[in-house]
């Protein structure tokens, strides 16, 4: 007697087979494209057919990672943070960063679609200080400087110093975040670490500002409260600073341009 092909198959490894089976299709109409010719009755429906099949692997890759994503966002609420989840806020990106110019500081970052979450790595490990606000800023309070997304030049070292030269490979795959009175320069793992970084972070600063100027936007409308001395300011700001009209003031800071 044969035995079933299906034996020994989970539930779950025959609810993914579709789904892995997608690139292989993917890659058998690009080969079938590729030595068909142009003058083929069959080369339009070859082409349309790759390129549809493109676009639901695109999909199904943003689908997966959404979900990854959405498990994330649970899981952290589920051990200390419950109130971070909202029904409208949904969690972007999150990751590990090393803050230029300090003593082996590293910072986990959460992007959501309303407030970027820093976290110093070593509070990370009690949940719950998720939910400490000087740890928040809104969304439409952080500003990337422009150009950040070309590749720096390489860096040209004299001949010495192997740490100086590891410092300076580094800050290659490093980039400027400005917050509140704040500004950080946060160092990616990778040259395409740092491009997702800045691609989230774009996309995110220009779904919430609402002027239209979008990310390299200097003036917007926001309001924070977590100064270290206390108080609040609700009005004008310019690259993560209090400027122009005030709405209301009650902070003790004295830094306003």
């Amino acid at each position: 007697m044969n035995k079933s092909p299906l034996a020994g198959l989970t539930l779950d490894s025959l609810l993914i087979t579709p789904v892995q089976r997608v690139p292989r299709y993917s890659l058998l109409l690009k080969d079938a494209l590729k030595n068909t010719p142009e003058g083929h009755s069959d080369f339009a429906h070859l082409t349309t057919a790759t390129k549809k099949m493109l676009e639901v692997a695109d999909f199904l890759n943003n689908d997966i990672g959404e979900t990854e994503l959405r498990k994330k966002f649970l899981a952290i609420a589920t051990k200390g943070a419950s109130s971070l989840m909202r029904p409208d806020r949904r969690l972007l990106h999150e990751g590990e960063l090393e803050v230029a110019g300090a003593t082996k500081l590293k910072m986990h970052v959460y992007v959501f679609n309303d407030i970027l979450i820093h976290i110093p790595l070593d509070k990370l490990k009690k949940k719950s200080n998720l939910l400490l606000e000087r740890y928040h800023w809104p969304l439409k309070l952080v500003w990337l400087p422009p150009g950040q997304d070309k590749p720096p030049p390489k860096p040209q070292y004299a001949a010495s110093s192997k740490k100086t030269n590891k410092e300076e490979d580094k800050m290659v795959n490093s980039f400027k975040i400005i917050g509140p009175t704040v500004e950080y320069t946060l160092i990616a793992s990778s040259a395409p670490q740092k491009a997702a970084w800045l691609k989230v972070l774009k996309r995110a600063i220009l779904a919430v500002t609402s002027s239209g100027g979008g990310v390299n936007q200097n003036d917007r409308k926001g309001s924070y409260k977590e100064f270290a001395p206390g108080g609040e300011y609700t009005g004008w700001w310019r690259d993560g600073w209090m400027h122009g009209k005030v709405l209301v003031c009650t902070c003790k800071m004295g830094n306003k341009r």
